[in-house]
């Protein structure tokens, strides 16, 4: 019988089960939310690791091919552009499979926009 995978019960167990790279791009998006607002709560919600203050900003999640960035209000942030996409009301996401593909400008803006929009 083989052992019972450890379960994810904090954001670092989530990028520790990652592969290299995925763990890399989660890793540098991480710091990218976290410098444009330091006081963001992060934690893990839905097995994911997820950013809020005063209500939902954003997420990260580990797909077989990609790491996806999303905005849980994404379709309201000015700052987004073309590259992230959504089909739904509100959340808008891009695709990342490599460090080099993360709009750190852009999603700086779009962290703080979010924040604000919460603070209405």
């Amino acid at each position: 019988m083989s052992p019972t995978p450890k379960k994810k019960e904090t954001v670092e167990d989530y990028f520790a089960m990652l592969d290299p790279m995925k763990r890399k791009i989660s890793q540098a998006v991480r710091k990218t939310i976290k410098e444009a607002a330091p006081d963001i709560e992060e934690e893990l919600k839905w097995g994911q690791p997820t950013y809020s203050k005063e209500g939902l900003v954003a997420y990260v999640f580990a797909a077989k091919d990609h790491v996806t960035l999303g905005f849980f209000k994404g379709a309201t942030l000015k700052s987004l552009d073309e590259r992230f996409q959504g089909s739904g009301k509100l959340m808008r996401s891009i695709q990342l499979r490599k460090p080099s593909e993360i709009p750190a400008l852009i999603v700086r803006r779009a962290v703080q926009e979010a924040v604000r929009a919460n603070q209405r």
